[in-house]
This record gives structure tokens, C-alpha cells and sequence, in this order.
């Protein structure tokens, strides 16, 4: 044995590979077995088979019944048959109706088809609702020039902004008037869109002066039957100078020049509002000298003024009398806070001091939570026996 031979018995031998027949192949052997199965018997008939097998031959007669052997005597005219029913109901009558059957709650019901017939219905009238009337346009006659642009004047025949501009007061005899004002609109596109839209048109809607596209989002509002306000910004107790528009705002330590200027570029900025409301403004309206020259301005525009009641301005009712300015102060905030618990228990204050008295304001922001309560509050007024009404028609 040689040293090859060792080397040969102790590689370990490697598994030998299994050629399996192709797939091809059997698919091959399928079909030709498919066409000698479908084929054969094809060829067989046609070499040994006899084309008269398939020839009919013969005939069967079937007899046919004499039409007087119907047996049916109900198609037979026939006059022995007997009238079961002679000696109790009358020749041409229905026995079937005089037959009272009930229904399930115990009512006589009739049993012939012509008493059981509903009876035609009566015509049915549907009242639409009135068509919302169309706003009246805006009108070049009821402007001033300023520095600015226009602002609101009366015309020449002495019709003001507030006359032509507010909403539809459709006040009810029976009922007590309420009001509800809703602020701070034209800053936040969705929340405005939603209070235009989906709030009553009695509703009273107010701008923020500053707010971009202010005309066009006051035509949208009147548009959907809201009058409209616009908000004036006044100084407050904890007045911020980097707050938006407050480079405009009226203040005490200003001069009367400078508060009118700003006054008449605050009123310039769009056109069919029919009054103004404070945006802020508890240390300017305390402030009688201050404020008397804007109430004066106020007055030669032909418009309203509302106060929302947060804080009390003593000097103002006597004030605005002394000029004959139409003027309500509100019942005050109803959302102090965005918290709908909170703001449902303002609204029911409210009801009940409308209750108790006439032109009962309620003022709000456009919060979320504030939209979707007075949108419920709004539809409970009837059975408090109140009337929602736009605020203009609470001025004094």
C-alpha cells in the first residue's frame, strides 16, 4: 500500500448530486397524455362509427281530451248549481261587509277593501323660513374725510352710520330683549369664520381695529346678518406698549390733538360698523377729561357706543347723555376664562338679569369654548320667555 492509497481511504467520500428531470419535461408528458384522452374518442367515432345513429325515427300519438270532459265544473254554466247564501243576503250584496273585525288595540276595523282604503291625504303646506335680507350696502354719504380716509358722518339729510348699519330689531312684545356681543374678531381667520357663520345673526360681532383685511371680514359678517362693531383700544390699568395696536391706542397722558388722530385712523381703517366698544381701556374711560373730547368725536360720527362692563366708568352714562351719544354699558364679561362650566353660569346670570330688566348686554371673546355655549344658550331663550336682539337695539 502505498502512501496515495492512505490518503485516498481517509478523505471522506462527498454526497453525489441528484439530477432530477426537469419541470419541462413533465409538463411535456401531460399535455401529450391531455390530447391522446381528448383526441382518441374524437377519431374513434369518426372512423367507426354510423352517422344514422343520431337520425330520430319513429313517432308517438298522444290523444287529446274532449273539451266537454273538463273535469271542472266551476268553467261550466251550469244553473242547477245552488245559491247557499239566497234566504239570508239579498241579491247584489257583499256578504263580506258587514263583517266587523278589530286590530291589535281592540278598534273596529272594516273588512272591505273600499271602507279600508286610507283616505287621501290632505295637502300639506311647508313654511320656509324668510330669506335672510341683504345687507344695505355701505354708503359713500355717510362718511368725513380725515387724514386717513373716510370715516363715519352722518349724511346730509341727517341718517347716521348706527341708522343705517345696525341689525334688524324683530323685538317681541311677549318677550325680553337680550344681547350678546362677541370680540376679537379678524385676528384669528377660523375662530372668526366660525363665529360668522355658525352664531345666530342675532349676535353682535366686534373687530379688533388692527386686524388685517378689516373690510372684507365686516362685509362677510353683515353679510350673514350680524351687525357689526368695531373695537376701540384704550388704555388699561397694566398698559403694555409692545401689545399689537398699541401704538394707536387713546391714553390719559396723550393731548387731545393726539387721541383724536388716533381716533380717526382707528375709525378709518373699514366701513359699516354701526358702533364702537372698548377694547380695554378701565384707566382711559375713568379719566373724564380724557375721555369727554372721543365721546365728542364719537357723537359727530353718528355712531353708538357700548361699554362691556368689566369695570365700572361712573362718568360715562352722564357723559354720553349730555351729548344724546347712544350708549349701553354691558352686564359684563361672559368667559373670563375659556372654561365652558364657567361661561354656561355667566350666561344664566344673564338670562336672569334680563329678566329682571330691559337690554341686558353680554360681552364675550372668540374662544372655542365660548362659540359652542352661546350657540346652545342662544336656542333655550324662548322658554325663558326672552328674545336675542342685536345689541344696537339696548342703546339708550
Amino acid at each position: 500500500m502505498n502512501r496515495n492509497d492512505h490518503l485516498r481511504r481517509n478523505v471522506p467520500r462527498r454526497r453525489q448530486s441528484i439530477v432530477l428531470p426537469k419541470r419541462r419535461h413533465h409538463l411535456s408528458l401531460a399535455l401529450i397524455f391531455l390530447i391522446l384522452l381528448i383526441g382518441l374518442p374524437l377519431v374513434w367515432a369518426q372512423l367507426f362509427g354510423n352517422d344514422d345513429d343520431a337520425v330520430p325515427k319513429g313517432t308517438v300519438s298522444v290523444a287529446t281530451l274532449p273539451e266537454d270532459q273538463i273535469p271542472s265544473p266551476l268553467d261550466r254554466n251550469n244553473s242547477d248549481l245552488p245559491d247557499l247564501l239566497a234566504a239570508t243576503v239579498p241579491m247584489g250584496d257583499n256578504p263580506t261587509d258587514s263583517i266587523v273585525t278589530t286590530d291589535a288595540l281592540g278598534n273596529p276595523t272594516p273588512s272591505s277593501p273600499a271602507a279600508s282604503k286610507p283616505a287621501s291625504p290632505k295637502s300639506k303646506t311647508i313654511r320656509l323660513p324668510d330669506p335672510r335680507p341683504a345687507p344695505t350696502p355701505l354708503d359713500p354719504s355717510l362718511t368725513r374725510s380725515s387724514e386717513f380716509g373716510p370715516i363715519p358722518a352722518p349724511n346730509g339729510a341727517g341718517v347716521t352710520p348706527l341708522e343705517t348699519y345696525r341689525g334688524a330689531d324683530k323685538t317681541d312684545l311677549d318677550s325680553k330683549p337680550v344681547s350678546v356681543i362677541i370680540g376679537g374678531l379678524g385676528i384669528n381667520a377660523p375662530l372668526t369664520l366660525r363665529a360668522i357663520d355658525e352664531l345666530p345673526p342675532e349676535i353682535t360681532l366686534s373687530f379688533a381695529a388692527h386686524a388685517p383685511g378689516l373690510q372684507g371680514w365686516i362685509n362677510k359678517a353683515r353679510l350673514a346678518g350680524h351687525e357689526v362693531l368695531l373695537e376701540l383700544p384704550m388704555e388699561s390699568e397694566a398698559f403694555d406698549a409692545q401689545e399689537s395696536g398699541s401704538d394707536r391706542t387713546l391714553r390719559t397722558a396723550a393731548s387731545v390733538p393726539d387721541n383724536r388722530r388716533n381716533l380717526h385712523y382707528l375709525l378709518s381703517r373699514a366701513q359699516g360698523y354701526a358702533g364702537v366698544i372698548n377694547y380695554n381701556g378701565e384707566a382711559f374711560l375713568r379719566r373724564s377729561d380724557a375721555v369727554s373730547p372721543i365721546l365728542t368725536e364719537l357723537k359727530a360720527s353718528g355712531l353708538g357706543l357700548f361699554i362691556d362692563g368689566a369695570f365700572d366708568a361712573p362718568s360715562l352714562p352722564a357723559l354720553s347723555q349730555s351729548l344724546s351719544l347712544p350708549y349701553n354699558t354691558a352686564f359684563g364679561i361672559i368667559d373670563p376664562a375659556p372654561d365652558r362650566a364657567l361661561i354656561n353660569q355667566q350666561l344664566d346670570t344673564l338670562i336672569a338679569e334680563a329678566k329682571s330688566g330691559s337690554g341686558a348686554v353680554g360681552v364675550g371673546f372668540v374662544y372655542p369654548q365660548t362659540l359652542d355655549a352661546v350657540k346652545g344658550w342662544a336656542a333655550t331663550l324662548s322658554d325663558n320667555g326672552l328674545i336675542l336682539v342685536p345689541a344696537t337695539a339696548t342703546l339708550k
